[in-house]
């Protein structure tokens, strides 16, 4: 499992096999089929449907702990505790019991989740499903630097074209809030996140090795295509960008120049697929002079 100063995550070697040929694999069958949302964290593992997590699987020395929000109405899939979370407790050799019971429960989860999933992270969702192989591949979504509470990343994603790899740090917007307020605080936002992922200009080795070790893992869990071979993230270019989500004929004029000292790319994402437009047709926004 993957350490790192700023963002730690990783699974271990026994997490993965028994998710891709072991006692967890019904549960890694099942969300594919459901087509949900599988991010790796530090130890563990959260499944997403739009922006709900339906569950937190953690490895544990003697087996794994699962955690659902009470208002899924979780049963026995986690029944322990009080409050807003229901956990328990996974021997190593009920997990396959269990995860047998997780896939045939999904649907209900689903169910109780969808009357608390909220639009834009139903966009933010859709947006990570639909661009899970070249030319956008996205790596992880929903991230926050360990000792950095203003720092929660939308999405990094990397743009691919041959063996080329761009780095993309990515703040989204949605249609309803393309205003020119909530715009320059987009740029201004993600203007940070690029400095404090990437001084001088290149990614932090620690938030590098970090994911890579996603992208890396999601790839051999079939959640996404992998990225080229040999790519390290700490030396390939940055874009901060902004993501704007629009339908097909609708326009959007960003501005010429940014009051950063970084430069900001400007994507649109289609309302309706979800992909983003080609990398050509960004828009690019300079630094203001003298910065």
């Amino acid at each position: 499992m993957a350490s790192s100063t700023l963002l730690g995550r990783g699974l271990s070697e026994r997490f993965l096999i028994d998710l891709t040929r072991g006692d967890l694999e019904p549960l890694l069958e099942s969300v594919k089929a459901r087509r949900l949302d599988l991010q790796i964290r530090g130890g563990y593992l959260n499944v997403y449907d739009g922006r709900a997590s339906l569950l937190k699987l953690e490895e544990t020395p003697a087996g794994y702990r699962a955690t659902i929000h009470h208002k899924y109405e979780p049963g026995d899939l986690a029944s322990d505790g009080s409050g807003d979370y229901r956990t328990r407790t996974i021997p190593a050799d009920e997990a396959a019991r269990w995860a047998n019971d997780f896939a045939q429960t999904l649907p209900r989860l689903q169910e109780q989740a969808a009357e608390f999933d909220k639009d834009e992270g139903r966009d933010e969702f859709e947006i990570a499903m639909a661009n899970r192989a070249p030319p956008i591949v996205v790596i992880d979504r929903q991230t926050r630097l360990s000792g950095h509470r203003r720092s929660q990343m939308d999405l990094y994603a990397a743009a691919i074209e041959g063996d080329v790899v761009t780095l993309l740090l990515v703040e989204l917007k949605r249609q309803a809030a393309a205003n020119p307020t909530d715009v320059y605080a987009a740029v201004k936002q993600i203007a940070d996140y690029a400095e404090l992922h990437a001084p001088g200009g290149h990614l932090r080795e620690d938030i590098a090795t970090s994911l890579e070790t996603i992208a890396e893992q999601r790839a051999r869990l079939g959640l996404i295509e992998p990225l080229p071979a040999d790519t390290r993230l700490a030396s390939v270019p940055i874009r901060a960008v902004v993501a704007i989500e629009l339908p097909a004929a609708e326009r959007f004029t960003p501005p010429d120049v940014v009051a950063q000292p970084q430069e900001v790319w400007f994507a649109r994402v289609d309302q309706e697929t979800h992909r983003f437009q080609p990398t050509s047709a960004w828009y690019r926004c300079a630094p203001a002079a003298g910065r």
